[in-house]
Formats: C-alpha cells, structure tokens, sequence
C-alpha cells in the first residue's frame, strides 16, 4: 500500500489545528484563576494583581494581599507572593509567599 501524499494544504490545517489549541488565555481569565489559587491555597479573597507578564507559555504575576501575622495582630501586613501560570491551561506551576517578580 503506497503512502499517502501529504499535500501543502495538509500541513497548513495541521498548522492551524496545533495554534487553535495553544491559544493563549486572556488576562480576565488569568485573573479568575488567580483568585480561585490565592482562595483555595492561602485563603485570601482580596487581592491586587500589581504585576503582569505574557510569556510565550506562561504568565509571571505578582499580587499584594492583607494577612493578620497571628491571632492577636489588630493590623494586618502587605504580603507579596510571586504566582507562575500555564498561559494555555491556566494550571498553577507555581506560588511564591514573600517574593515579587521584578
């Protein structure tokens, strides 16, 4: 049975079929994610996103939160935590407490 021939049609539909599946998720959708980790991880509900990088597969993202150090703090402190994102799946790869992109 002779091989099929593959056509320069074929290579750009399966060109297109990769990129569609790598499309890259929006920022509004990063920050979704982001508050579903920070909730589920840390327990913090109110946060700001202070930095934001689009890589080529993943976003760098620092984000400014309130946290009472212990039970009898009456003030609480600014933590900072350095949050890496998968840009296409938006998995979690990584969360640092205490760390900040630069």
């Amino acid at each position: 049975m002779p091989a099929k021939k593959i056509t320069s049609r074929d290579i750009d539909d399966a060109i297109k079929t990769v990129k569609e599946k790598r499309k890259k998720m929006k920022f509004d959708k990063i920050k979704q994610i982001i508050a579903e980790y920070l909730h589920s991880v840390l327990d913090v509900d109110d946060f700001k996103i202070t930095y934001a990088k689009q890589e080529p597969t993943r976003w760098l993202i620092n984000v400014n939160f309130k946290e009472y150090i212990d039970s009898t703090s009456k003030t609480p402190v600014t933590i900072s935590a350095a949050i890496i994102i998968d840009s296409v799946d938006g998995n979690l790869i990584e969360i640092r407490k205490f760390q900040a992109w630069t």
